[in-house]
């Protein structure tokens, strides 16, 4: 697969800000979040169909009816994936952690363009974003606050890794 530019992965994250946060969502929507789960339970298609159209004939106001298969969610490493996946870098079936991703990277010491940022733990890193400067992170944030632009110096005692990931984005 292609490398993808800085500013490719930078204009399709800044597309997901305000995004909702799903611990393990790599991009789906609530339909296929549904489907999903349902086929991993034995649940018929069939059956699934007739619960789908249960939620949006019931539960979704009829003036929302896109909500089940417009909004996208993902949590913090999704995030990453989702716009490599968009970009045609990656394939439909890559999945990793935020420390999975960091394996990937090539370690750099301070952020930039395009570059990924990392939480650590102690043990591994358990968060990751995308800097679109060398100042500025879009992050899958939390529940309540979804996909946001952050200053990185507002949590610098956070950010405390950064990394390319040099088999899918060309850096200058």
């Amino acid at each position: 697969m292609a490398k993808v530019t800085v500013k490719q992965v930078v204009d399709e994250a800044k597309k997901l800000i305000g995004n909702p946060y799903c611990w393990g969502g790599n991009g789906e929507t609530i339909e296929d979040i549904i489907r999903s789960f349902a086929k991993k339970n034995g649940q018929k298609e069939a059956q699934t169909d007739t619960m789908i159209a249960f939620i949006l004939e019931s539960i979704i106001p009829a003036i929302m009816p896109t909500v089940l298969t417009s909004i996208h969610f993902q949590d913090c490493s999704g995030l990453v994936i989702e716009i490599l996946r968009k970009l045609g870098t990656i394939n439909k079936d890559y999945d990793t952690t935020a420390e999975g991703l960091y394996c990937k990277c090539k370690k750099i010491s301070k952020p930039q363009a395009g570059a990924l940022a990392f939480f650590y733990d102690g043990t591994k890193h358990n968060h990751v974003g995308i800097c679109i400067d060398d100042k500025t992170v879009i992050h899958a944030y939390s529940v309540k606050i979804g996909v946001v632009f952050e200053p990185i110096s507002d949590r610098a005692d956070k950010w405390v890794d950064f990394g390319l990931l040099n088999s899918y984005i060309k850096y200058n």
